[in-house]
């Protein structure tokens, strides 16, 4: 409620103001011309449309070179954050609120009134333009590493993120919990394998405590480059939480801790209850402790085996009802992609960085060996998207996730536990989720496509769509955002 209190005030929308403030983040291409950015307001014509904190996300119909951290005078239409309200669509609204976004709108014009200064995000906009210039022969892996790098995603094009999703590995070609874990842990091992080679040190604090310690600030360093997104802030925080476990008297149990984290989690950003990641992570964290790991399993193939299938099956719910898709490939796919990623492409890109101030040449060498590493990846990714029957869309309206989620709960259980047999039960409430129309009944839905019309009709037999809504560009309109995820959602396959 306080952050929508910084929402402007209606009297403001749609009147031309003159505002000077900073860009914040990395602004990025806008089709079919123009930037996308986040601004800053610090003054504005009308004072009384200035709010009291947030930031405003601006289009500008002109190719115009932003750079972080530059203040400009901008003259501006402003509107407040609103976005379709559709069944199985995007909810922008609840994203913009997440991010703290407290108006919307667009830049008529504008004069730079300072360059930019150092700062992180300075550094990531030079890290993009050079590592993207560094290879146009592959820009879409070039465009991966350097998601992977600094959580820059304006690389990945459409058709890509497409091909990832079909695979089931989206959660790997962006900063995410993973790598973030990755980092620590190298950091954290190397720190102390030397730690316990002098006895000294080792006497005056244990080994596992300075290791956790050292892996936590780096993993934070690496999370600062990557702009600090909430995942990398959740990551971060549970990393905490367990690392002040090993500081303090005392043992906690594995399950306190990761409610310990969730608490701290909301505690410091109440609003990341909305996001999909605090959900898909702290499950999946939650899986692999109630799968839990035979003896001497903890670091053996079959380890690393059992977690991807737990993942795998046990998230399938969540993420049918988040994406109304499912990848029946993502299982071997993951078991290549995981190590691949995480072992090789992701310490190939952060030792390209680090060389770069040192010696540029071996900086390249290691960015020439990441992006080679990712197209090689992305041919795998090619191969198995294309594959029959690789990838199904499957929504899971009203309550059936819960169901489904009880059926893989008792088929994932022992086989010694009895009842496993009942998970046909609530399965059966999936492949039924709502009863037909009868003969002579009429469903009649009316889509929110903004400028536009998109309107299905819905009888027992037959399915009609009057109208796909206005186009809203060359790679986006109403029918991919509003009318497919919808149809989806309704599991119509075909129109009539």
């Amino acid at each position: 409620r306080e952050q929508m209190r910084d929402w402007i005030p209606p009297a403001c929308e749609g009147v031309t103001l003159l505002a000077e403030g900073v860009v914040e983040g990395l602004p990025e291409p806008a089709d079919p011309l123009g930037v996308r950015f986040r601004f800053r307001p610090e003054s504005l014509s009308e004072p009384d449309c200035l709010p009291a904190a947030g930031r405003w996300q601006l289009s500008w119909r002109q190719d115009v070179p932003l750079r972080p951290g530059e203040r400009w005078r901008l003259q501006v239409r402003l509107k407040r954050p609103q976005g379709t309200q559709n069944p199985g669509g995007f909810d922008a609204e609840r994203w913009w609120h997440q991010e703290g976004v407290a108006a919307t709108g667009w830049a008529a014009s504008g004069e730079r009134l300072a360059p930019a200064g150092h700062s992180l995000d300075d550094l990531r906009w030079r890290i993009r333009q050079r590592l993207l210039a560094r290879f146009p022969d592959r820009p879409e892996a070039a465009g991966t590493v350097l998601a992977l790098l600094t959580g820059d995603r304006v690389g990945i094009s459409p058709e890509a993120w497409e091909r990832y999703s079909r695979t089931g590995i989206t959660h790997l070609v962006a900063i995410s919990g993973v790598h973030i874990t990755m980092v620590a842990w190298l950091v954290a091992w190397l720190l102390r394998a030397c730690w316990v080679r002098v006895p000294g040190l080792a006497l005056w604090q244990p080994a596992g405590r300075i290791a956790g310690l050292g892996g936590w600030l780096a993993a934070a360093g690496y999370g600062a480059l990557a702009g600090m997104e909430l995942p990398t802030q959740r990551t971060l925080l549970m990393l905490g939480v367990i690392v002040l476990m090993r500081w303090l008297p005392g043992e906690l149990a594995g399950r306190q801790i990761l409610l310990l984290a969730l608490a701290v989690v909301l505690l410091v950003d109440p609003l990341a209850i909305h996001a999909v990641g605090l959900w898909l992570s702290f499950a999946a964290v939650a899986l692999l402790m109630a799968g839990g790991l035979a003896p001497g399993e903890e670091g053996g193939w079959r380890a690393a085996l059992r977690a991807q299938w737990l993942a795998t099956w046990g998230l399938m719910p969540l993420s049918l009802a988040l994406f109304a898709r499912l990848s029946w490939v993502s299982l071997p796919v993951n078991m290549i992609a995981i190590p691949w990623v995480t072992f090789a492409v992701v310490p190939l890109a952060m030792l390209g960085l680090l060389l770069q101030p040192l010696h540029a040449p071996a900086g390249d060498m290691a960015w020439r060996m990441a992006v080679w590493l990712m197209a090689g990846l992305d041919a795998v990714l090619h191969f198995a998207a294309g594959l029959p029957g690789a990838w199904a869309e499957f929504s899971l309206p009203g309550a059936t996730p819960w169901w489904l989620a009880l059926a893989l709960a008792l088929l994932l259980m022992p086989r010694a536990l009895p009842g496993r047999a009942l998970a046909v039960l609530p399965l059966l409430a999936v492949v039924w989720p709502h009863p037909p129309l009868a003969h002579g009944q009429l469903r009649l839905t009316v889509l929110d496509a903004g400028q536009g019309l998109a309107v299905h009709v819905q009888t027992a037999h037959h399915d009609l769509l009057y109208d796909t809504g206005p186009a809203l560009g060359p790679r986006a309109d109403a029918g991919s955002r509003v009318v497919l995820p919808y149809l989806r959602w309704q599991r119509v396959r075909r129109l009539d």
